[in-house]
């Protein structure tokens, strides 16, 4: 039983605008430990405002397309992406 306590359920979000990843970190709430914010498939907003949401932890990824992911742009700005959601 000891095992079975130290799992947790992570729910990813693949939206493509922010509102809609706002909306579906709210709904995913009830139902997870933390969250996943796909930001390579984000293609309109501010992340920043990923961040006002309270009560579960965000895991932010931002994949490259060798990764399985949707970024498209070059890895330096991928890699800022990661940046400012620090």
């Amino acid at each position: 039983m000891k095992d079975r306590e130290k799992i947790k359920i992570c729910i990813p979000v693949v939206e493509s605008s922010v509102k809609d990843a706002l909306e579906a970190i709210k709904g995913s709430r009830p139902f997870c430990d933390l969250i996943e914010v796909r930001v390579d498939y984000l293609r309109s907003g501010d992340i920043k405002t990923l961040f006002t949401e309270k009560g579960v932890p965000l895991i932010i990824t931002n994949r490259k397309r060798e990764e399985g992911g949707r970024w498209e742009g070059s890895e330096k700005e991928r890699v800022e992406v990661l940046r400012k959601a620090i």
